[in-house]
């Protein structure tokens, strides 16, 4: 699976979910993709800012969440109730409150962006005192959906409310899943929310303190869950290795007992050649050998055998007097 989309946007999809489908996420979740499906538990991993996903999933997501909510603009609402509800992880969240203001957002835009997912680029075309013009180009390489163009445009007109803001007026000019080459979102903001900003800038400090203290005791009680599935999983790595370990140790040790079989003086017939196994049995040389290793044996005759045994045939394959003296 590739890993194109933070899971801070599958969060927010099950967050809408629990909040508008009666805590009922099983139908989201089921036959997401081989990856996931095998996971013990996939909504965990769904949830986790520190997880990737691709388009293709989380576009399934979006689709599945308006069909049983019957919301064609389901996206959009997700976006606005993550950011309204903070459902950002505190990473993101500080990284675009640090901005603090609506202007500053739009400078750092793919920057912002990159933080959630590397599904397209983000071009500032204009901006001025109350307006910003912004370029989504899209990754065409992967696989997208117009729900995804929804979401964005969620996030971008609730933004400003991280800063106590109101949230922007957002028109969508052209759209890249209607045709068009790019997503143009023309934002505009009222003065009131200059003035929100600039009085919030003497709060961020304590407000993003608290975050973090909030959002570090979450990620404690994950960092605790994850050592144990790691702790978990490296038992059973070593039961695996040491069952593996004693099946190689007795295979080692069949055929080592073989090869001893082999080695040492064996008592050989200087006429017949025959062997003398050791409950005192004369073998033939080869019917010992194919008891007591892995040998096969396939008949032939050499040239001298040739030449003693069957003279008529040795004078018409003549062969080499090298050979005959092998």
């Amino acid at each position: 699976m590739e890993k194109e989309v933070n899971c801070i946007n599958s969060k927010s999809i099950i967050n809408y979910m629990r909040a508008h489908n009666n805590g009922d996420c099983s139908e989201l979740l089921r036959d997401l993709d081989p990856e996931i499906d095998s996971l013990p538990d996939p909504e965990s991993f769904l949830q986790d800012p520190n997880n990737w996903i691709s388009t293709s999933v989380i576009s399934k997501l979006l689709k599945r969440a308006g069909l049983i909510l019957h919301d064609e603009r389901v996206a959009y609402n997700i976006a606005k109730h993550s950011v309204e509800n903070s459902s950002l992880g505190y990473i993101q969240k500080i990284f675009v409150k640090a901005f603090w203001s609506s202007k500053k957002s739009f400078e750092h835009a793919q920057a912002i962006n990159d933080k959630f997912n590397r599904s397209k680029k983000v071009e500032l075309v204009h901006k001025r005192r109350n307006l910003a013009i912004l370029r989504l180009h899209w990754d065409s390489s992967m696989k997208l959906s117009k729900d995804l163009c929804l979401f964005n445009q969620g996030i971008y007109t609730f933004l400003p409310t991280i800063w106590s803001g109101k949230p922007f007026k957002f028109k969508e000019e052209c759209c890249y899943f209607d045709g068009a080459p790019y997503c143009e979102y023309h934002v505009r903001w009222r003065f009131q929310n200059t003035v929100r900003e600039y009085l919030s800038r003497f709060f961020m400090s304590r407000a993003m303190l608290k975050d973090i203290i909030a959002e570090q005791e979450k990620d404690k009680e994950i960092i605790e869950k994850k050592y144990e599935e790691v702790n978990q999983l490296n038992v059973m790595k070593l039961r695996g290795l040491n069952r593996e370990l004693q099946i190689r140790k007795e295979e080692l040790e069949k055929a080592l007992s073989e090869i001893k079989t082999l080695k040492g003086i064996l008592p050989i017939c200087s006429y017949c050649k025959k062997i003398r196994d050791d409950k005192g049995y004369w073998n033939q040389i080869e019917s010992y050998i194919h008891k007591h290793s892995e040998a096969e044996f396939s008949h032939s005759i050499c040239p001298n055998c040739l030449k003693k045994h069957y003279s008529e045939l040795f004078d018409e394959y003549e062969p080499e007097a090298t050979e005959l003296d092998k």
